[in-house]
């Protein structure tokens, strides 16, 4: 006999209601109860509601009578109930999974259970509860002591509906391994309409213009209270709150840092960049006065922004444990540092531990990558990191058709020396990295960063295009699916020309076409192919400017920066996938064999958290991955 849920009232003494799971034994019924039975494993278990009274006017111990039993052998075991969100057993399991979830947690604040909205239980080798949980941040920052209100959700707390599920063996309530285990869980936003009311906390944008105006007052009050020989700079709001009390009080947690000058030095506040040195997080309260020319920092704390490194490696096997990422340490805290890293936040614990299976083999295809790499590049868990194959070809969309080349003239070749580098970024004619998103439109990237250029060189006029144009109206290609360069130029052609950015802007994904003839600000004549020669093609981009290519993006997901040189069967140059464009050139000399590595500098659009800075540096020479193989530009 096992119990697996208890709870109890005041009822002229004292009712339990209690939940057994009950086996037949070997024993007979005359048999001393002290006798070691053994479970009939062959007949069936029931399962039985017993209500058991005990009376205050009894003290006998023995004085428990049953007053009502239930009992039913043909209860499937797994079959969820309903039970009271009052029960004690219940309460432990949702306070459990609060705690569990609060752990792993990127946010700052302390969170706790609220309250238990609904509550199931059933019977699978133990108990499962299925728990849908409120759950709350209070105004307790995580590693900071002697906090007060740490059970108390703040006023303006964002609150979020938990779904999770708990499996419990009570019967091993003391044994060595713990009795509950948070199975799974799901988390999304509360949503609930605010009300405000008159002096009351009301929470502000960081963006607001009273934040902004009030962080160089902050940063200056901070300097003058530390320590550090250096001067303090705000390196992001937080968030931030305003209340009306005799004029405004205004709270708002930052995180700060030492910047590169000294107090001493008195260098104006756009000359100082901030290091990595000196992070904390800092709560502050600033009252203000405006009518008296009053303000002042009434509340201030600040603590290292590095965790606790116990703490920290606590969390991290206490997560690995809730979400059953099974791998061995150094990968199991390699994916949950890239996830606090590039902030993922998965739906589901499941999810989590997929995206871990992936994050794990993928790591393994970068080690393959690194541990065969003939240049100085790294490559390792890059934002793409957690991305299956499929997955990451939508943030690709070259379809190459060598037959739609074939028609294009082919580009006359200066007879010019070529300097040892040259970076079209120095000229201003290559306008800034920009990120396609889970679009496959590389194409439409590419194609307006080369007429970007070529009309910045002509024009004097640097203008960022309209790639989104290209996406909806291109109809020779195919939007987010994938193109290619021929066509896009064939495209502009019938169009009429390119809006630029501002007036057409990107979304990501294929919409309705509405062009507007009166905004096209470039438009072209045509389209020429560029020599498979590399120096050819380093001539023509010196002499004419930036140029389109098209190559194969293996080694791409995982790169991290230095000069890729992937072996020729790591990246085929006959599978191109992806297009990009040339801005320049340069070698590299390596620090200790000091061999020179030439390469070809690669604007990318996948954003500047890719690569360096959102460039790809290319070994130069042998074609690697098939960048020689479609060179192509307009022509003005």
């Amino acid at each position: 006999m096992k119990f697996w849920m208890q709870k109890k009232q005041l009822v002229n003494g004292i009712m339990y209601h209690l939940n057994l799971r009950v086996k037949t034994t070997s024993c007979s019924e005359d048999n001393n109860i002290l006798t070691d039975c053994q479970q009939e494993e062959s007949q069936p278990q029931e399962i039985c509601k017993v209500q058991i009274h005990r009376s205050f006017a009894d003290s006998s111990p023995l004085n428990a009578k049953v007053v009502r039993s239930e009992c039913d052998h043909n209860i499937l075991l797994g079959e969820p109930e309903e039970v009271s969100v009052e029960t004690e057993v219940i309460r432990e399991a949702a306070n459990f999974a609060a705690q569990r979830i609060d752990a792993m947690s990127n946010s700052i604040y302390k969170q706790i259970l609220v309250r238990i909205l609904d509550a199931t239980s059933q019977i699978v080798a133990g108990i499962k509860m299925n728990l849908k949980l409120e759950l709350g941040n209070t105004e307790c920052m995580k590693n900071m002591h002697k906090q007060t209100n740490c059970g108390v959700v703040s006023k303006n707390a964002e609150k979020m509906i938990c779904r999770v599920s708990v499996w419990s063996q009570p019967w091993k309530q003391n044994s060595s391994k713990p009795s509950m285990k948070l199975t799974s869980f799901s988390c999304g936003p509360f949503y609930r309409t605010k009300r405000s009311f008159v002096g009351g906390e009301s929470p502000i944008d960081t963006n607001d213009k009273r934040i902004t105006d009030l962080t160089n007052y902050i940063e200056d009050e901070l300097t003058s209270r530390s320590n550090s020989q250096y001067t303090k700079t705000i390196a992001q709001v937080v968030n931030a709150t305003t209340q009306v009390v005799s004029g405004t009080l205004t709270r708002v947690t930052v995180e700060v840092a030492d910047t590169n000058c000294l107090k001493s030095d008195n260098k104006p506040k756009s000359e100082c960049s901030a290091t990595n040195q000196g992070q904390q997080i800092c709560t502050l309260a600033i009252w203000e006065q405006p009518w008296l020319h009053k303000k002042e920092i009434t509340q201030s704390e600040c603590h290292s922004k590095q965790n606790n490194h116990a703490q920290t490696l606590r969390q991290k096997r206490m997560t690995a444990e809730i979400l059953g990422l099974e791998g061995t340490r150094e990968e199991v805290q390699s994916f949950l540092d890239f996830m606090q890293r590039e902030n993922k936040d998965y739906k589901s614990s499941a999810e989590t531990a997929r995206r871990f299976r992936i994050f794990r083999a993928n790591m393994k295809k970068a080690a393959f990558l690194q541990k065969h790499e003939q240049g100085t590049a790294t490559y390792g868990a890059t934002i793409f990191a957690d991305l299956t194959t499929e997955e990451f070809k939508k943030y690709l969309g070259f379809k190459a058709n060598p037959e739609h080349n074939v028609g294009r003239k082919m580009a006359a070749i200066p007879n010019i020396t070529l300097p040892k580098e040259f970076d079209w970024r120095d000229y201003k004619v290559v306008t800034p990295v920009k990120n396609q998103g889970a679009c496959g439109s590389c194409w439409a990237f590419s194609v307006t960063g080369n007429i970007e250029g070529l009309w910045a060189l002509k024009n004097k006029e640097l203008l960022s295009l309209s790639e989104q144009e290209l996406v909806d109206c291109d109809n020779y290609d195919k939007g987010c699916l994938g193109g290619e360069f021929d066509t896009a130029y064939r495209a502009i052609e019938t169009i009429g020309g390119l809006e630029t950015e501002t007036d057409y802007p990107y979304k990501g994904w294929l919409g309705k076409c509405h062009i507007n003839s009166s905004e096209i600000k470039v438009s072209i004549s045509g389209a020429v192919n560029v020599s498979q020669d590399e120096k050819d093609i380093a001539k023509y981009l010196i002499a004419n400017g930036p140029i389109s290519v098209a190559l194969n993006a293996n080694a791409m997901q995982f790169y991290m920066g230095g000069v890729s040189h992937p072996l020729r069967f790591l990246c085929s140059p006959s599978n191109l996938d992806h297009a990009v464009l040339l801005v320049g050139y340069g070698v590299h000399r390596t620090r200790f064999t000091h061999k020179n590595l030439p390469y070809w500098l690669i604007k990318n659009s996948w954003g500047t958290r890719w690569g360096n800075q959102g460039y790809y540096m290319l070994y130069r020479g042998d074609g690697s991955c098939g960048v020689n193989q479609m060179p192509t530009t307009a022509v003005l």
